[in-house]
């Protein structure tokens, strides 16, 4: 499948392939994720691009690494973290000079973790403007305090170190954009988390309401812009879509809109019959081949 990768802050004219429905088995109880790659090639100097997604459950899909390669065959290791199951999987995808997937390999290896963090700060990166550059990655605020953070949680032993936790959410909530880490820290010192392993119900909320909010932090570096001039798009429509994957309530979008809660629902039906999507999952399938939307970085 040909596609220009434009959106990405590719130069027209480049091609791609796009494997999707790739699927392993993620976790033993049969659960799978899907793997969608891009590969662009500049044509004026025979570099390349590749474009890693995945699709962890029905409702969030993300760019999990993006890389510039001159060799006729790379091979790289992508490692997922799905911190809100506090667990970490690799995969391994090889390329031969024709781009094609001919191997892949499901494991989980906990010395990867910390690898795990940083490839995905890395994987939102700042496209490459000019054809034949690196992409320049451009790390969250606060990602390596992200990645520490991920680190400590993966020892089996949580009560042993809430001290060091309780240190770090401290450094994180000085980091300008965490600023949310204050109340985790209230959360995190007024539950029972001090209860050595397995980790208490109040450690997965916290680290679920963690994940969420980072992702959302990393997100907002972006906003949405019509692609297709075949539509039309209003910018209550485009703030509807960026909402949508955001999770963001209706009540709150309504209050920065002026609108009622049900003109907001109704425009995102008629934004979503304009799109032909009908949830997350065909939303962000828009966005990675933006025929009709892309998801543009801000900074």
């Amino acid at each position: 499948m040909k596609k220009t990768l434009n959106n990405y802050g590719i130069e027209p004219g480049c091609w791609s392939y796009t494997f999707d429905a790739t699927t392993i088995d993620w976790w033993k109880d049969n659960k799978q994720t899907e793997i969608s790659i891009d590969v662009g090639h500049y044509e004026e100097d025979g570099s390349n691009e590749v474009l890693i997604w995945f699709r962890s459950s029905p409702e969030q899909r993300h760019l999990a690494y993006q890389s510039t390669f001159n060799e006729d065959t790379i091979k790289r290791t992508f490692v997922h973290h799905d911190i809100g199951k506090d667990k970490f999987h690799a995969f391994e995808l090889s390329f031969d000079d024709e781009y094609n997937v001919w191997e892949t390999n499901d494991y989980e290896d906990s010395t990867n973790m910390l690898e795990s963090i940083l490839s995905l700060t890395k994987g939102l990166a700042t496209p490459s403007k000019t054809p034949g550059d690196p992409a320049s990655f451009k790390a969250p605020p606060g990602g390596e305090h992200w990645a520490k953070f991920a680190e400590i949680l993966s020892i089996n032993s949580i009560g042993e170190n809430t001290e060091e936790i309780n240190e770090l959410l401290m450094e994180m909530a000085n980091v300008e954009g965490f600023d949310f880490i204050v109340e985790l820290q209230k959360d995190f010192n007024s539950s029972a988390l001090s209860i050595a392993s397995p980790p208490s119900k109040s450690m997965t909320a916290l680290v679920k309401d963690l994940n969420d909010k980072y992702w959302n932090l990393i997100f907002n570096d972006f906003k949405i812009e019509q692609s297709s001039e075949d539509i039309e798009l209003s910018d209550l429509d485009l703030n509807i879509l960026q909402a949508y994957i955001l999770d963001i309530p209706d009540d709150k979008l309504a209050s920065k809109s002026g609108l009622s809660e049900k003109s907001i629902q109704a425009a995102r039906e008629t934004v979503f019959d304009t799109l032909d999507i009908e949830s997350k999952t065909d939303l962000m399938d828009q966005l990675s081949f933006g025929d009709y939307i892309n998801l543009v970085h801000t900074t």
